[in-house]
């Protein structure tokens, strides 16, 4: 799709949906309502504090984890579930009121913080205005007493109960009560006897197979709607699986999704609320990323859950859009469709203009490829639009809202070459603000500029974001000392707001002062300056939300940097050691997240074609899946690349290098060798730096990194923070980790059991003579403990007639001792995430892990410095299998996801 740029920089325009949609004339738009305060039930209306009523539309999130990453934290900016972003794109972009958050017992039982970190995310979600349906699988009167309690002061949340029978349903209720909750509960009441509460809700199942009408609906909903608040759930036609939902859906996408409209008429008509589906990926919508609503119109297959591009998620949004599938939609810079005077909007769908269009003049022209768009208000007169951006074909016209417009219910018309015309409704307000992002998708890094950000450079704006390469990130506002900075914000439809007073802006929470605003000089865009206070500096890539007289921006990012000083803090579970960190070189949160950019960027190399992360893959446990890499300039290198896995750990860092202890010294080696020449740096030190200096990111970085420093920018420092970011790569949430050090003894099979024996067992397979301990490598170390020689060892896989029995040049640490007896010793690497780290050895020469268990059970090539620990082993067809299995165990798949180690570009 086309892109529109202004002089910012690129702006919204993917960022709402690349859509086609129904036609169907269209109809008035409405403003999901969300409730003010307290929520009640007025015999079958909820009601909020004031009295006023509303219709729950919501939908279902994934389980809530906090001793799991959530789903899609492994997204490049962590639009997890529980983001802000995803909170007000449900909000804003699919115009709901309400998400239902399920609980996980087991996380609930597990984590002493468990119910704050809910009601955190409760808050958040209340904040952008959404109402909470708290669910959880149980029916103990216990948990709910202790849950409700914990949350019955927040007001916007409503608890599902699921327990069985009458009987059990009113205990939970009264467990709730007898807490002091005075929330609405939702029951799924299969009786005809009410229960004895007077704020409780309905829950109701309907299936496709059985709403097929409305005398259908109304023999399951009708009569009870009319005496209690009914809310309907699910309303998912199940296509990741060959399920009754998904066999009894029209085979015609038209008449499916005229089905799922159907039943959300009907639930309008008769004051029904309710909540559709799921928003994670394959349900609403095809990704955390991008968040774009899935489709019914290709066709689908039941039971193909890896296709994640079609659902229901376009039905459920156009409904509350009051929009025609395939027809036209308009949206403002937050994505809804409330357009505010003199602000640039997008119209979406048949455009075609004679070819894709830019308009280059200020102001804009009224008409461009042949194409006009008009806004009719309520008073039903008619205005030109000036128009920024057209498509030839389906696709986007960008334009600004006639500042005349008089706010209210409007049309949108696209008037095309051959006169003919296309409307869509929309709703024409003094204020809707909308920020710019980079990339333009409207919730990324916030396009903003800081004044005299650079020391010793004349006063000038500098930009907050950086683009790279197609790829877009957040540049830390640089903080001096204890002074505030005085950011520039870019975006549209603010600039009518009748006083600072109408403008809050909330940067991590915390709401921070708004200086002015206005235009800022382009048509259509305006220009939000704020202050920030000292204080918020080091809390990292935070949520920026403006809301204006109620009107709530897009949730957007701006980054605030890492405080020198801030601790770090490891990570480690129990059974795990503090590791060994050099006293030059103290682990701090800037450090890593600088040493973070440097690992992932090219321009540390020659060629600017590879990076430290092109050997050292993170969805492969930071290895590369190769027997042996290449090095920039093509030229292949020695030995097989190395897990950094758990390497804070390592008391040596290479296969063979036996003096070779610290990281900082092990970083220059990639970077200066010169045969083989890996990133080939050796000489270009001088023009490396200067790269860096010019980097706006690395601006901000390495001083917050090395406060201390009067010329942060040197290879040492370079080095100090690779090695710190690698240091933090900690491995220790795999399945046998679960199972050894948290007992969960469901968490590794039966085989992986066996196995365990079997690598631990001196006269079965005795694996952990060179595998043993927490790291699963004997050449450990860690903080506390006094330095022992690292043993290396001849694993018998190679005997080679003549003077050398293992083939040059991987001679073992010979190449550093030069004794005979050390020819072919290597270091015996961590086991941990194995089975991701193939080809295995030091020279990649054994390809499959099944393989590397052959070798060991043969006993190897017998090598007169074969380690004596590698003999013949008594390993059955089955033992290897379980010993398999057991390997396989220590894969942590969480690593392979988190973002804290994932590219920052």
């Amino acid at each position: 799709m086309p892109w529109c740029r202004t002089p910012l920089g690129p702006w919204l325009a993917a960022s709402c949906f690349a859509l086609t949609v129904y036609a169907r004339s269209p109809g008035p738009q409405t403003l999901t309502a969300v409730p003010q305060g307290a929520i009640h039930v007025d015999v079958n209306r909820l009601v909020d504090s004031a009295g006023h009523s509303f219709l729950i539309r919501g939908t279902a999130l994934p389980e809530f984890r906090t001793l799991l990453p959530a789903d899609g934290a492994d997204t490049p900016l962590g639009f997890s579930p529980y983001s802000s972003t995803v909170f007000g794109t449900i909000r804003q972009r699919r115009n709901m009121n309400a998400v239902r958050i399920p609980l996980s017992l087991a996380d609930y039982a597990g984590d002493p913080d468990y119910l704050r970190a809910v009601a955190d995310a409760i808050r958040r979600a209340n904040g952008l205005e959404l109402t909470v349906i708290l669910s959880a699988p149980t029916s103990d009167p216990a948990f709910w007493r202790e849950c409700s309690a914990f949350l019955r002061d927040c007001p916007e949340l409503i608890f599902q109960l699921d327990a069985g029978g009458a009987a059990g349903m009113q205990e939970l209720i009264h467990a709730i009560r007898i807490a002091g909750a005075k929330q609405p509960v939702l029951v799924n009441w299969q009786g005809e006897r009410l229960p004895d509460d007077r704020n409780a809700i309905y829950l109701v199942s309907p299936r496709y197979a059985t709403t097929r009408t409305d005398q259908d609906r109304d023999r399951q909903l009708a009569g009870l709607a009319e005496r209690v608040p009914v809310l309907a759930s699910g309303l998912d036609p199940e296509l990741d699986a060959t399920s009754g939902e998904c066999l009894s859906l029209p085979a015609d996408p038209s008449e499916a999704e005229a089905l799922v409209e159907a039943n959300l008429d009907y639930f309008d008509a008769h004051g029904i609320s309710w909540v559709a589906s799921e928003f994670r990926p394959g349900k609403l919508i095809g990704d955390y990323q991008r968040l774009l609503p899935t489709s019914l119109e290709n066709g689908w297959t039941c039971g193909q859950p890896d296709h994640v591009g079609f659902g229901i998620g376009q039905v459920v949004q156009f409904h509350l859009w009051g929009a025609g599938m395939r027809g036209l939609f308009a949206v403002n810079a937050a994505g809804n469709f409330t357009l505010a005077r003199g602000s640039i909007a997008i119209v979406y769908g048949a455009i075609f203009a004679e070819q894709d269009m830019h308009n280059r003049r200020n102001p804009p022209p009224t008409e461009l490829g042949k194409v006009s768009v008009r806004i009719t208000d309520r008073t039903g007169l008619p205005r030109k639009a000036e128009l920024r951006y057209v498509s030839s074909g389906w696709g986007q016209a960008n334009f600004v809202v006639p500042p005349r417009c008089v706010p209210g219910p409007a049309l949108v018309t696209v008037q095309h070459s051959d006169g003919t015309t296309e409307s869509a409704s929309v709703t024409i307000a003094d204020v809707a603000p909308g920020f710019w992002t980079a990339p333009a998708d409207g919730r990324g890094p916030v396009i903003a500029v800081v004044r005299g950000a650079v020391p010793g450079k004349p006063p000038l704006d500098v930009p907050l974001y950086e683009c790279k390469s197609g790829k877009c990130s957040s540049v830390a506002v640089p903080f001096a000392g204890n002074n505030s900075r005085v950011v520039r914000l870019f975006g549209t439809g603010f600039r009518y707001a009748a006083d600072l007073s109408d403008i809050q802006v909330t940067v991590a929470g915390i709401r921070v002062p708004v200086l002015a605003f206005g235009p800022a000089g382009d048509a259509g865009v305006d220009r939000l300056t704020v202050r920030l206070p000292s204080r918020l500096r080091g809390r990292g890539e935070v949520d920026l939300v403006c809301s204006i007289r109620g009107r709530l921006s897009n949730v957007v990012r701006i980054n605030l940097g890492l405080a020198a000083s801030a601790p770090y803090h490891w990570d480690l579970p129990p059974g795990f050691p503090v590791p060994r960190v050099p006293a030059d070189n103290p682990m701090s949160l800037a450090k890593v997240q600088l040493g973070r950019y440097l690992f992932y960027d090219k321009r540390i190399s020659v060629n600017q074609t590879i990076s430290c992360a092109t050997c050292h893959r993170q969805e492969l446990a930071f290895t590369d899946g190769k027997p042996k890499p290449a090095g920039a300039t093509g030229q292949a290198l020695p030995r097989n690349s190395m897990s950094l896995v758990n390497v804070a750990y390592s008391a040596a860092l290479t296969w063979s290098r036996p003096h070779l202890r610290s990281l900082e010294q092990q970083a220059l080696v990639p970077l200066l060798a010169e045969e083989p020449a890996e990133l080939g740096m050796s000489g270009r030190v001088r023009e490396f730096l200067r790269a860096l200096r010019m980097a706006g990111t690395y601006q901000t970085l390495f001083p917050q990194a090395f406060p201390r420093e009067p010329d942060p920018f040197t290879l040492v420092n370079v080095c100090k923070a690779i090695a710190c970011f690698e240091r933090s790569i900690i491995s220790a949430r795999s399945p046998y980790d679960r199972y050894h050090y948290g007992g969960d003894q469901n968490a590794i099979s039966d085989a992986a059991k066996r196995g365990e024996v079997l690598f631990f067992t001196d006269t079965l397979a005795g694996c952990y003579r060179c595998h043993g301990g927490f790291n699963f490598s004997d050449a450990a170390d860690s903080a506390g403990r006094a330095p022992v020689p690292v043993p290396f060892h001849n694993n018998g896989l190679y005997n080679l007639p003549g003077l050398f029995s293992y083939p040059p040049p991987n001679l073992g640490i010979y190449e550093f001792t030069h004794r005979p007896d050390d020819v072919g010793k290597f270091k015996a690497p961590t086991l941990r995430n194995i089975a991701l780290t193939g080809p295995y050895m030091h020279d990649g020469s054994i390809l499959t892990l099944e393989a590397v268990i052959e070798h060991y059970a043969s006993g190897g090539r017998k090598n007169p410095n074969q380690d004596k620990r590698v003999r013949l082993l008594p390993l059955t067809p089955q033992n290897r299998r379980d010993l398999l299995a057991f390997l396989q165990s220590l894969t942590d798949d969480q690593l392979t996801r988190d973002p804290r180690f994932a590219a920052p570009f």
